[in-house]
């Protein structure tokens, strides 16, 4: 597909964007359209720039934004984006698996990054943040954020937890702990159109993004498939998700596991989120806080008023050009 052609009007900063076409029902479609928006952007590929005339499109824009898959640039050829005369820029959700257990590429974006020759990492969390740092790879935080076109307060009647998400083993663990202590959780497996109605029949969204291994190598695996979350072994978690500012911008009291974010992002405890240092601890709270709905709905309320003030795509957008161009 040839490059689209935009004026960019804003700044008076021209920049491109390279990103794999994203369907509607993935939240990061509604990050692109704002970065499209926000930028007025210049040139936009849904493939990596690699022909002449690629590179005759991008070449001297004032940056280039790559929102690409992570496993494909990682194996994918050099770039060589020196070559374009501008900034570029790896925008990155998934940073965090360079040190974590969720993934299977841990200890590879550092020379992915010098591969392919890029100025600049944007991560989602200052724990990527940091870790870069350390490895002396220039990196900047823009936290995940979310749609208030799609995910807002509908202010009917609520009741209960419920939670979403893939089965990570954490979050089977979660789950398992709840359903111990007869802690009623709705589990929503729905369309990402209808998520929005689903989670407004809850007063809370209870979550955990704590990366999770089974113990004991192979043998634990085996058991690990047999009785799921029986052997975890679960590190911090890395940073807020996606799921953290949709349910909040849903009116939700968002339970979860603290992080380094979120007292950054205005995120208190008891206030307008509810954290937990472990599983005992998310029973107790959450025995407590249902004894609360009305309570309970309050922080859901505080949340929302926070999401829609601070962490909505159209101000992530403007936060990446403010990382950017820090001049």
């Amino acid at each position: 597909m040839n490059p689209k052609t935009m004026n960019s009007e804003t700044s008076g900063r021209t920049v491109g964007l390279v990103h794999r076409p994203l369907a509607p029902t993935r939240s990061e479609y509604d990050f692109v359209n704002e970065i499209v928006r926000h930028f007025q952007i210049t040139a936009k590929f849904d493939h990596l720039p690699r022909s002449q005339a690629d590179v005759a499109a991008l070449n001297g824009l004032d940056a280039v934004i790559v929102f690409w898959p992570y496993r494909d640039l990682a194996r994918t050829e050099p770039l060589q984006l020196s070559r374009l005369r501008t900034r570029a820029v790896m925008l990155e959700h998934d940073a965090f698996g360079d040190f974590s257990v969720w993934g299977s590429l841990q200890g590879t974006w550092q020379s992915t990054f010098a591969r392919h020759e890029f100025d600049l990492l944007v991560c989602s969390g200052a724990r990527s943040e940091e870790h870069f740092a350390q490895l002396s790879v220039p990196t900047a935080v823009v936290h995940k954020g979310y749609s208030p076109a799609r995910f807002h307060d509908l202010t009917g009647i609520r009741a209960g937890l419920c939670s979403y998400g893939a089965p990570y083993p954490s979050r089977v663990a979660l789950q398992r702990a709840l359903r111990r202590a007869r802690v009623p959780v709705i589990q929503i497996n729905v369309p990402y159109s209808e998520l929005n109605l689903e989670l407004n029949r809850s007063l809370a969204m209870v979550t955990t993004v704590r990366g999770s291994v089974a113990r004991f190598g192979s043998i634990g695996n085996i058991i690990q498939r047999i009785r799921p979350s029986t052997l975890v072994r679960t590190e911090p978690a890395p940073e807020p998700m996606m799921k953290h500012f949709e349910a909040a911008g849903a009116g939700l009291a968002v339970f979860t596991d603290p992080t380094p974010d979120l007292h950054r992002l205005g995120f208190v405890d008891g206030t307008n989120v509810v954290t937990f240092r472990s599983l005992d601890d998310l029973v107790d709270k959450s025995r407590y806080w249902l004894d609360r709905p009305d309570q309970l709905r309050q922080i859901g309320a505080a949340a929302g008023i926070l999401a829609s003030a601070r962490h909505t795509w159209a101000q992530r957008a403007a936060e990446l050009e403010r990382v950017i161009f820090p001049d």
